[in-house]
């Protein structure tokens, strides 16, 4: 699963890179490590507002849903979405009214088992450039946006290569496929399709420190790459 990703672009770099401008320009800081488990907001362009950046909340809740988020995600995580249940009746999205959406990123994790211990590997663009994960959200009644991750399984690419505990990877969606993702334009099989894209060599990867597995530990180096004796110091 995916419960944390990385956003360390500045608000110019990502309005000059994808085109768009943020709503709410003083909410936005670069942040190396924006962990879902603990309620925070991150950076989503919707079908509203498809050359905006709004702020929604990780961790998706039902629309008239009044309750404390915690409460919600411990009963149903919806940090992450698999692909197959936005198109069936799993719970818990029979009845769930949700859209599609960006989720603006420069990163995101995969961790890799070796000797009996996990090291997590930080997965970005060559040159940290931002890019979307596709993601879905759900307005509540009080106005607030939540929003999930979708996930599906990957077999090839560079996320499989690293993460070997299983074969789901993120839907990254190109740019130039931006409107159409917004705009649902996309079938069930374009969006599988669309889980393909991080399979393309345009993507890299490579160690960070452990401390990235403590939930409270955040510090400026984190996202700087650690060699580890026998591991592979970068994918690609």
């Amino acid at each position: 699963m995916y419960y944390k990703v990385s956003n360390t672009a500045s608000r110019s770099i990502i309005e000059n890179e994808l085109g768009v401008n943020f709503k709410y320009p003083r909410l936005h800081e670069p942040n190396s490590v924006i962990n879902g488990m603990d309620e925070e907001l991150i950076g989503v362009i919707t079908e509203e507002n498809p050359n905006m950046v709004d702020f929604a909340i990780w961790g998706m809740l039902p629309t008239h849903y009044t309750g404390e988020w915690s409460t919600y995600q411990q009963l149903e995580n919806t940090l992450n979405t698999p692909l197959e249940h936005t198109y069936g009746n799993t719970l818990p999205f029979k009845g769930l009214h949700f859209k599609r959406c960006l989720v603006v990123v420069t990163g995101y994790f995969v961790s890799h088992l070796h000797q009996g211990e996990l090291y997590p590997y930080y997965v970005h663009l060559p040159n940290k450039q931002p890019f979307y994960m596709g993601g879905i959200y759900t307005t509540l009644n009080d106005g607030f946006l939540t929003t999930s991750l979708l996930i599906g399984k990957g077999s090839n690419g560079i996320s499989p290569k690293i993460q070997n505990l299983g074969e789901i990877a993120p839907l990254i969606v190109p740019k130039e496929h931006a409107n159409n993702w917004l705009e649902n334009k996309f079938q069930v099989s374009d969006m599988e399709r669309l889980l393909a894209y991080n399979q393309q060599p345009k993507f890299t990867a490579y160690p960070i420190a452990k401390e990235f597995y403590y939930r409270n530990i955040k510090y400026k180096s984190m996202l700087d790459p650690v060699f580890y004796e026998t591991l592979p110091l970068s994918y690609s």
